[in-house]
Formats: C-alpha cells, sequence, structure tokens
C-alpha cells in the first residue's frame, strides 16, 4: 500500500510496473500499485457495470474475491459467480 497525494502514487507506479510481474516480491509489494476497490467501484449506475468492475477488480487488479465481496457486501461465492458469468459473455 502507497500513501501520499494521488499525484505522487501515479509517480511511483511507473517506476514499480517491474514489481508488478516479479513473484519474487509478496503479494502486498507487487499489487501496491492498483487502483483502491472505492476507485474501481465509483458511479456503479447498474448491475452491468457492477459486474463489469467485479470482473476488472478480480481478473486484471487481482483483488481476491473476499476482499471484492466484503467491499460490496456480497459473498465471496456470489463474486465468483459473477466473474465467471461476465468472463463467459466475453467469450461468446
Amino acid at each position: 500500500m502507497l500513501t501520499g497525494s494521488d499525484s505522487f502514487v501515479q509517480s511511483l507506479r511507473s517506476m514499480l510496473r517491474d514489481v508488478e510481474e516479479n513473484r519474487k516480491f509478496c503479494r502486498e509489494e507487487r499489487l501496491a500499485t492498483r487502483p483502491t476497490l472505492e476507485g474501481l467501484f465509483v458511479d456503479t449506475a447498474n448491475k452491468a457495470t457492477r459486474n463489469e468492475r467485479i470482473h476488472n477488480a478480480v481478473r486484471e487488479h487481482q483483488y481476491r474475491l473476499k476482499e471484492v465481496g466484503d467491499y460490496l457486501a456480497l459473498c465471496y461465492s456470489t463474486i465468483g459467480t459473477i466473474d465467471r458469468g461476465v468472463d463467459e459473455n466475453n467469450e461468446s
């Protein structure tokens, strides 16, 4: 987790890109530059948008199902079902 102003965090993101892919660093360090759940789910107007953002949080930003579920007050298994549903819709 990085603390500081948004501009400070953004300036560090470019320097930390290589760390995201390197498994030698612990998960917390690798994912320090990912957006917050609050930022990902801002202005979620409907279920379709929410579901897409759940999928992005899990697949792109590597949030755990439980983390997303706790934030949205949903069970982690529901988050997994939503994620798989979006993935299947994108494949077809």
